[in-house]
């Protein structure tokens, strides 16, 4: 028996495939448990169609963040901060106050889990650091970090 599934299942499938299974195993498991659904000619078009649906949504989120990695690579965040004669600062920049800059300057938002590879930056200069945006879209951030 043919069925469709709506979730993924260990050693049967992923979500949205379409497997054949034993007609026990189907009605009395899959179907059952809200698994898979019976595969049939309007069950195939909805399948079909959410698939359009999660393209149109994935090509337009893809639009958006090649829109914020044009906007975000132009911009150099600076940080003013009050240090010691070391060079050393008296705090850390994070990734938080990366994030916040964003939010509060450009209206711009980025999640801080998605910088990769931070060290909080405890010295003064320049760094840049990766930040990931949507998939495999990366944009380039500038941060820059002097004296006040």
């Amino acid at each position: 028996m043919k069925v469709i599934l709506l979730k993924d299942v260990a050693k049967v499938g992923k979500k949205d495939d379409i497997v054949d299974v034993s007609e026990g195993y189907a009605t009395n498991f899959l179907i059952k448990k809200g698994l898979a659904q019976n595969y049939n000619k309007s069950s195939l078009n909805d399948l079909n169609h959410k698939k359009e649906e999660e393209r149109k949504l994935d090509l337009k989120k893809r639009e958006e963040a090649m829109e914020l990695k044009t906007k975000i690579e132009k911009i150099i965040l600076t940080f003013e901060v009050s240090s010691n004669n070391k060079e050393q600062l008296h705090h850390a920049i994070t990734s938080k106050m990366i994030e916040n800059e964003f939010k509060e300057k450009y209206d711009i938002t980025i999640d801080k889990h998605n910088i990769k590879n931070f060290t909080p930056l405890k010295t003064t200069g320049e760094a840049t650091f990766k930040v990931v945006l949507y998939k495999e879209i990366i944009a380039q951030i500038h941060i820059n970090v002097i004296f006040n």
